[in-house]
């Protein structure tokens, strides 16, 4: 969720470093190439492609349609879903500040261009 929002908002430092975790957290290498290049992931874990499809979908639709909602609610409840939008809020800030100060990635990282 959190590598789809910096993502959207193009804060590369944020990407990067969060790519790195989603990875050792067991995030699948391809799923996050995908989303670097700004395509849609292929899941095989049903609550990854509900947290993604919530997630990109509130950013880019500006609001979620049922059928996002129910597979998210079905895949975490209602207060982890209410926790998620609000880490969603909370990485668009992130990344309206990295941008505003013109953050740019680490060296090394791997860039993505728009």
């Amino acid at each position: 969720m959190i590598i789809t929002i910096v993502r959207i908002w193009s804060a590369r430092f944020a990407f990067n470093v969060h790519a790195n975790w989603a990875i050792e957290e067991g995030i699948d290498e391809t799923i996050v190439e995908a989303i670097r290049r700004n395509k849609t992931p292929v899941f095989e874990m049903p609550d990854e492609e509900a947290a993604y499809n919530f997630a990109y979908r509130l950013m880019t639709e500006k609001e979620v349609d049922d059928a996002t909602y129910q597979a998210a609610l079905d895949a975490f409840g209602e207060a982890a879903l209410v926790e998620l939008v609000g880490l969603c809020g909370h990485y668009v800030t992130a990344s309206m500040t990295l941008n505003a100060f013109k953050i740019p990635p680490r060296p090394g990282d791997d860039p993505f261009t728009d």
